[in-house]
């Protein structure tokens, strides 16, 4: 008896037309401990050279006196007219007492300062010579990487001829053609859409959309994930059981409106995967590995998951019913997660 996908998030459609050039991932193992390579970090240059004393600075300062200074004679003449306007006449002298004792102190610190800044200088260009050879180390570790990839695709013998299949299935899918929608947005989205372009950089959009033929709203996914080099397309969903305010259900177990959704995106090319809310929230990693397996499992291409080899894998939950969805509502069961 197969497993309806349909009872339990995360929830999975790919298209026929994808299914049937897959090839199973599994046939590519990853060797314990190979690692995609990370790049060096640069170093952080050691700033400005100092100067002998700041100008603007000590003009800065000198004003704020003064204006401070005006101002205080000014409400002391208001609050006590006796006082004589002669006040004004001394009101500079602290400006400039202050303006060239500053003077004074960077002028005096001025060979300490130079002193670290060169001693910076000098550690940056060391620093800057590991960088240099450790780009090279890098690039060289990248290549190496790179071919033991290869090595693993290739060993299979069906993976060229799959593979050309599959680019010509990708070219098939119909790219968003809208941008900008005001759809509403789930309260767990903007968390989770931080997950997903730190793991998906470049990848992950919201606000597109495709044209619903007929109809004058088109349809947007919570988050979409386009590949444009290739147009693999990805719709994924953060689905909550009700909206705060309201006592209708949504996203349950055989829901028509859902159904219709996911064939649209589906009959168009579109990966689907939806997510329960509260694993949204809970399992925001388990989810993003999920999503990378998913496309790993597509392509065929196991570095996917080389980011996710310490996240667990992430546990499912049953999709709620109509009624379920309703008690939920009056429990205020989203709550419960932060929502």
């Amino acid at each position: 008896m197969s497993h309806d996908p349909m009872e339990q998030f995360p929830i999975i459609l790919i298209p026929a037309a994808l299914r049937e050039v897959q090839v199973d991932v599994t046939l590519f193992p990853i060797p314990p401990g190979l690692r995609a390579p990370q790049p060096p970090r640069p170093p952080r240059p050691p700033g400005r050279r100092p100067r002998r004393w700041n100008q603007m600075r000590v003009i800065q300062a000198s004003l704020t006196i003064l204006s401070l200074g005006f101002l205080a004679t000014a409400l002391l003449m208001i609050l006590y007219p006796p006082t004589s306007p002669t006040l004004l006449i001394f009101v500079p002298i602290p400006a400039v007492v202050l303006g060239f004792s500053l003077m004074l102190l960077q002028l005096q610190s001025f060979p300490r300062r130079l002193h670290r800044y060169r001693r910076r200088q000098r550690h940056y260009q060391q620093q800057r010579q590991l960088y240099d050879r450790a780009l090279l180390v890098f690039a060289e570790q990248k290549h190496q990487y790179q071919l033991t990839l290869d090595s693993i695709k290739s060993a299979a013998p069906q993976y060229p001829h799959r593979q050309a299949l599959l680019l010509q299935v990708l070219r098939q899918t119909v790219l968003p053609d809208r941008t900008k929608s005001a759809a509403l947005r789930g309260r767990s989205e903007g968390e989770f859409g931080e997950y997903l372009r730190r793991y998906f950089p470049d990848k992950i959009y919201t606000g597109l959309a495709l044209t619903i033929p007929g109809y004058s709203h088109p349809y947007t996914p919570d988050f979409a994930y386009v590949d444009r080099t290739i147009s693999l397309c990805l719709d994924i969903e953060i689905d909550e059981p009700y909206r705060h305010g309201e006592a209708d259900p949504l996203h349950y177990r055989g829901s028509e409106k859902d159904r219709q959704r996911n064939a649209f995106f589906l009959n168009r090319g579109w990966i689907v995967i939806r997510f329960s809310e509260e694993q949204a929230m809970r399992q925001a990693n388990s989810c993003c590995k999920t999503i990378a397996a998913t496309i790993a499992q597509i392509l065929t291409d196991p570095s996917y998951l080389l980011p996710f080899s310490e996240v667990p894998d992430l546990q499912p939950v049953r999709c709620w019913t109509a009624e379920e969805g309703k008690q939920m509502a009056r429990q205020n069961y989203r709550a419960q997660y932060g929502c």
